[in-house]
């Protein structure tokens, strides 16, 4: 393998998502290791969980609001500053790092950073082709759950011997140090005499909460039960008007985005994923992490491979209410304790997770051998 000395990630936007989150706590973790970081920011002027990230990190706007107005900047700086490894985040950053990369004079290697079942997620049959022609340029494609890499290579055809499983860098100290600060939300107060299940994403159709606000209709019919769901998002208006069509609205609070999900995450009594798709959901790690009881979909991919078929958290199937509801009762009933669930998410830690990439970077980026160099060229010739 060869050693490696500087990493560039290409970010398209300074949002707030895990894939900005996973890539930040790679960024921080190889700077942390005295390797060079690099973060583009190809649509933004500051980089996304600026106060977390290690300020040892370079962050370098590029002042470019399309793609192919990003190509020629990336191009530019790897020619210039000529890192071992371009890693892109995003269909956006994806489809610029590999343009850029072919027209560079750089021996940067593009690694290509993929966090979410595309051929589920992507139904636009352009993108689908730009994925299936494009992405196979790429040098390596790290995938963030085995469900991701096997969709690449199914659902796109890509090759398999292309595609490596590095889990997300989900948990940090930050993360064990911030679940144990205070939560000043009613709900989630000790003592109470009733029970507070937690969802948290972004208020769209891909995160599914309409199922869980029904599920949760089901549960009051039984117990005293709250739902409080973090994020902000396109669905919230549609959101609170089913919560009143299903008589509950005085159970469900959106409290919006706030600055410490893993506090609300250690409090709550049960934990919720209700999402139709994932890539490898960092949310439902985090919970694990905090010591919160958790049910889940079994949807394509990444919380089957979390929860280990079942063992820390029950499965439901995707869009079904009642057995929502019923694993929630269950859940509640028959927590797991939380260092067991604790213990699940070990497999996601920083520094274990940069290992595996540092492996994988290592080996994408290590020179070909004279006699691999010599038969290419007679090849060629």
């Amino acid at each position: 393998m060869s050693p490696i000395t500087h990493v560039a990630f290409l970010m398209p936007s300074a949002g707030w998502g895990g894939i900005e989150r996973k890539n930040v706590h790679f960024a921080n973790e190889l700077a942390r290791r005295g390797i060079r970081v690099d973060m583009l920011l190809s649509r933004s002027e500051t980089p996304p969980y600026q106060d977390y990230l290690n300020e040892s990190v370079h962050v370098r706007p590029l002042g470019a609001r399309h793609k192919y107005s990003a190509v020629p900047k990336v191009k530019a700086y790897l020619d210039s500053e000529q890192p071992d490894v371009l890693i892109t985040a995003k269909d956006h950053g994806a489809k610029v790092g590999i343009v850029a990369g072919r027209l560079s004079r750089a021996h940067t290697k593009i690694v290509l950073g993929i966090g979410n079942t595309l051929g589920t997620s992507e139904t636009k049959l352009g993108r689908r082709l730009g994925v299936r022609l494009l992405y196979r340029l790429a040098d390596r494609i790290i995938a963030n759950s085995q469900g991701v890499a096997d969709d690449l290579v199914e659902s796109f055809g890509l090759p398999g011997k292309k595609v490596r499983v590095v889990f997300n860098p989900v948990v940090t100290d930050n993360l064990l140090d911030r679940c144990r600060e205070p939560v000043d939300h009613p709900w989630l107060q000790g003592g109470r005499d009733f029970t507070t299940v937690l969802g948290c994403g972004r208020l769209s159709p891909q995160k599914d909460f309409p199922t869980l606000l029904r599920a949760l209709a089901e549960v009051r019919m039984h117990r005293d039960c709250r739902l409080v769901v973090l994020g902000e998002g396109p669905e919230r208006g549609n959101l609170r008007a089913l919560a009143e069509r299903l008589g509950i609205t005085d159970a469900v609070d959106f409290p919006g985005f706030v600055d410490n999900s893993y506090a609300y995450m250690a409090r709550t009594d049960l934990f919720v994923l209700s999402s139709r798709w994932e890539g490898l959901p960092n949310v439902l790690i985090e919970a694990l992490a905090c010591g919160a009881p958790c049910v889940a979909t079994d949807c394509p991919s990444g919380p089957r491979e979390i929860l280990r078929e079942g063992q820390y958290g029950r499965l439901v199937p995707m869009g079904d209410a009642q057995e929502m509801a019923t694993a929630i009762g269950e859940g509640l009933d028959s927590p797991t304790p939380p260092a067991i669930l604790r213990e699940a998410a070990d497999r996601f830690k920083a520094e274990a997770a940069t290992d595996h990439l540092l492996e994988v970077l290592g080996e994408v980026a290590a020179p070909a051998s004279p006699a691999t160099v010599s038969s290419r060229t007679s090849a060629d010739e």
